[in-house]
């Protein structure tokens, strides 16, 4: 049995608590209500306390315009706090396993593999890519980067992420949904990555840099129109637009489609496919939310 210590308690955290728990793994969450990542003296203690073999580094800063605005936050949370982890890791003889981003790319190529240069176009890529520097010069220092997460939590707070918001936008209102078209990613359900990270740790060699998602490749508004027609919704509601148009107030990668060139990961990916997790993730959504709203079909 696995000591697994996990910071963060959202919807990675929550499935890797999960799914490490149903494996029989004695597992320590340190959800941000408890712990600040940015209360050094406490993170200290509680991981100490616990001994873990390993520690999985999920908690992060990971609004992107808040990160812009509020840049030292940003790096206390997802760069001063790797550190401390790395150094009680080192302390202590265990793992470390830290979650990265797609936003450590530029979106200059088509496709990005653990071996592709980095070059952040905003202060969260940033914080995330001096994060991923510290980790991966600790000898027992892991990374995955990862994309477009979806997923529950388990803390019973609601999730924040693409295919909620699409759902709520869907049926909060009734016109035309603006979704851009021009910027193409992976996405990743939770329960997913759960799998494939807990697979990743019973290997001997751990790779240094991972990047796991579900399998396929869409842009934002591709994964809405999967999303809507898999529940018989009117996907003539999406408007395709480009990044222009949008106008984000902080920089983002146009294409930060993760693929591997790790032969065992490819063969993880292939047999978790994002289609089929969408289509169960959505509909599961729209049902809560029709039950929220008082609503019965």
């Amino acid at each position: 049995m696995t000591r697994i210590l996990l910071t963060g308690s959202g919807m990675v955290a929550s499935a890797l608590a999960s799914e490490a728990h149903r494996r029989g793994h004695n597992v320590q969450a340190l959800p941000h209500s408890e712990v600040d990542m940015r209360d050094l003296p406490l993170l200290r203690r509680r991981v100490t306390e616990f001994r873990p073999d390993w520690i999985v580094h999920t908690a992060a800063l990971t609004k992107v315009d808040y990160c812009q605005e509020n840049p030292r936050e940003a790096v206390e949370v997802n760069t001063a706090a790797t550190k401390t982890i790395v150094d009680l890791a080192q302390q202590l003889m265990a793992r470390v396993l830290y979650f990265s981003t797609d936003y450590v790319f530029d979106g200059s190529q088509h496709l990005w593999y653990e071996s592709s240069p980095t070059q952040p176009l905003n202060i969260y890529g940033a914080s995330k890519l001096e994060g991923e520097i510290i980790v991966r010069k600790f000898f027992r220092g892991h990374v995955i980067r990862t994309s477009g997460v979806f997923g529950e939590r388990l803390d019973g707070k609601t999730e924040r992420n693409f295919f909620r918001a699409i759902a709520s936008r869907y049926l909060e209102t009734e016109g035309p949904i603006s979704v851009v078209n021009d910027q193409h990613t992976a996405v990743s359900y939770a329960p997913h990555l759960a799998n494939m990270t807990l697979q990743l740790m019973l290997e001997q060699q751990f790779p240094k840099i991972v990047h796991l998602t579900s399998k396929g490749f869409e842009s934002w508004y591709g994964w809405a129109k999967l999303a809507l027609e898999s529940a018989c919704l009117d996907s003539d509601r999406l408007v395709p637009v480009s990044c222009e148009k949008v106008s984000f107030r902080t920089p983002r990668p146009r294409n930060s489609r993760l693929t591997s060139e790790i032969p065992e990961v490819i063969s993880l990916i292939a047999l978790h496919p994002a289609r089929q997790a969408v289509e169960q993730y959505f509909g599961k959504v729209l049902n809560e939310l029709h039950e929220e709203a008082g609503i019965r079909e």
